[in-house]
C-alpha cells in the first residue's frame, strides 16, 4: 500500500517517540484567548494583530503548526437573518459554546431546540440556517520572523476537512502540533473553504524554540486569562 505523505514523514525520524515528552506544550494552550486572529476574505488569508491593527494581506497560502481546535474548542455558532455576506459580517443571534445563545435578542435559548439549527433550515433547505463553526488555535509561520500565535474561525466543509486531516495523526498515534501544516483556500467554492497539507515534521531543537516562543511573558499572559 502506499504510503501518506505523514507516514514517509515519520519514516525519516528515527524514533518519533522523544517528541513525546513535549506533549505539555499542545495542554498548555488549550484555555488561550489570542488578540491576534486570521480572517479570509476575497480568496486571501489575512492576519489582524488587535481589534484597532490594520488587516495584513498574507496570500492564499500559509504555514502553521495546529495547536488546538479537536476537541480542545468545540463548536460555536452564528445566524445571519440576512445571510452570510463574508469578512466581519456581525451574527444577530450567537453561541459560544454550540450550547445556549450569548445573544441579546436569542433565537431561541437552547441551540438544540432552535429552528435554525435543524437539518433542512438553510437556503433551499439545504444545511442549516444557523452556521457552527471551529476556533483554531495556530501558530503562524513567517520566514526568519518571530511566529504569531493567532486563532481562525473555520466552518462547513472546512471542520470536516480539518477532522478527516486531524484523523491520520491520530491513527499514528503522533501530536498534529509536532508538523508544520499547509493551509490553502478552494478558490472552487462559493464560501471559505480551508484545505490541509502536511509539510514537515519539526525536530527537536524547532519543538524548543516553539516552547521558547511559548514562554514569552506576552504570550504567558494570554494562556493564563
Amino acid at each position: 500500500m502506499e504510503k501518506t505523505q505523514l507516514q514517509a514523514l515519520l519514516a525519516t525520524v528515527e524514533n518519533h517517540e522523544k517528541y513525546k515528552d513535549l506533549d505539555a506544550l499542545n495542554g498548555s494552550l488549550r484555555g488561550y484567548s489570542s488578540p491576534a486572529s486570521l480572517l479570509i476574505q476575497d480568496g486571501k488569508f489575512y492576519l489582524k494583530k488587535n481589534s484597532t491593527s490594520p488587516l495584513v494581506e498574507l496570500g492564499d497560502e500559509i504555514m502553521v503548526s495546529i495547536f488546538a481546535g479537536i476537541p480542545a474548542i468545540g463548536l460555536s455558532r452564528a445566524f445571519f437573518a440576512n445571510g452570510y455576506s463574508g469578512g466581519q459580517t456581525r451574527p444577530d443571534c450567537f453561541s459560544p459554546d454550540g450550547i445556549t445563545a450569548a445573544s441579546s435578542n436569542p433565537v431561541s435559548a437552547s441551540c438544540r431546540s432552535c429552528p435554525n439549527s435543524q437539518w433542512g433550515s438553510g437556503a433551499n433547505s439545504v444545511g442549516t440556517a444557523c452556521r457552527a463553526s471551529k476556533n483554531l488555535i495556530l501558530l503562524l509561520l513567517k520566514d526568519e520572523e518571530e511566529p504569531d500565535l493567532v486563532t481562525l474561525r473555520i466552518s462547513g466543509k472546512s471542520i470536516t476537512n480539518l477532522q478527516r486531516y486531524v484523523s491520520q495523526f491520530e491513527e499514528q498515534s503522533v501530536a498534529v502540533y509536532k508538523f508544520a501544516t499547509n493551509l490553502t483556500l478552494d478558490h472552487g467554492s462559493k464560501y471559505p473553504v480551508v484545505e490541509f497539507e502536511v509539510v514537515n515534521i519539526f525536530v527537536p531543537e524547532e519543538l524548543k524554540e516553539l516552547k521558547r516562543f511559548l514562554d514569552l511573558p506576552e504570550v504567558q499572559e494570554h494562556l493564563n486569562r
